[in-house]
Order: C-alpha cells, then sequence, then structure tokens
C-alpha cells in the first residue's frame, strides 16, 4: 500500500506536535492508593504511602509516585478533578487532600483550614455533576 506523500507530512506533523505535549495520565489504566507501614514512621521499602498505576490491557502494575514525609499517613480515596490534569488523593493523618500531577509531583490541594480533617475510605472523595468537589471526613464527624 502506497501513502500519499501529504499524508506522511500530516502524521510527522502531528507526531512533532505530540513530543512537544504535555504529558498526561493513561485513559484506561487504574490508579491504586497504598498505605505505608505503620503510618509513614516504619522504615523499610514500603514505609511511606504509595499511588500505583495498573495497565488493565497488559496486566502490569507499577509506582507512580511515592508520597513524601509529611504528607503520608493513610492515603485512601483518590479521584481525578474534572479536567483530568490532577488525581487527588485524600491523606487521614495530615487531614489534606493531596494533588498529583502527571509527572507523580504531591502537593496540598485542600487542608484543615478548607475543613478537610481526617479525611478516610475508599472512595471518600469525588466531584459532582456541577464539579464540586465532595470530601468525607472520618474525624470531622
Amino acid at each position: 500500500m502506497r501513502i500519499p506523500s501529504g499524508t506522511v507530512a500530516s502524521i510527522v506533523a502531528a507526531l512533532a506536535a505530540l513530543s512537544g505535549a504535555r504529558a498526561e495520565f493513561v485513559p484506561g489504566r487504574v490508579y491504586i492508593s497504598a498505605a505505608g507501614v505503620e503510618n509513614c514512621v516504619d522504615p523499610g521499602p514500603f514505609d511511606n504511602d504509595r499511588i500505583f498505576q495498573y495497565d488493565p490491557i497488559t496486566g502490569s502494575m507499577s509506582l507512580f509516585t511515592i508520597i513524601p514525609d509529611g504528607l503520608c499517613g493513610g492515603v485512601t480515596g483518590l479521584a481525578f478533578t474534572p479536567d483530568g490534569a490532577y488525581l487527588r488523593a485524600s491523606s487521614y493523618l495530615p487531614s489534606a487532600i493531596l494533588q498529583v500531577d502527571t509527572a507523580g509531583n504531591v502537593g496540598v490541594a485542600l487542608g484543615s483550614g478548607n475543613g478537610i480533617a481526617g479525611p478516610l475510605g475508599s472512595n471518600n472523595v469525588d466531584h459532582g455533576s456541577d464539579s464540586s468537589f465532595y470530601v468525607v471526613n472520618f474525624s470531622g464527624q
């Protein structure tokens, strides 16, 4: 089969544009939180909370990011922001909603000053149809 030269040029231009594009979360992948040992104070290979990335097509799992000291301590629920740019995770001990970018960088999106009080649960964070963000606080009752 012969491909017209105009089509080849379009493909090359599209690939060049993609190479400069911002990284994104992979559609279809499953992101899984895993709590660290002894609330992140036990030294060892799994002392800090982690987020893994699972590919259901290949069955492979890989480490996506490690939650840094100070933000670690019972990372559970995960939800993507409505625009898909960030993954939010609840972290019980620091009473924080963490925000993880596509490169695995972790920061605080919401904290105790925003009413976060010990968020906990495997499905305790979500966005509503109007993009409102909902959190189940264990300690806030």
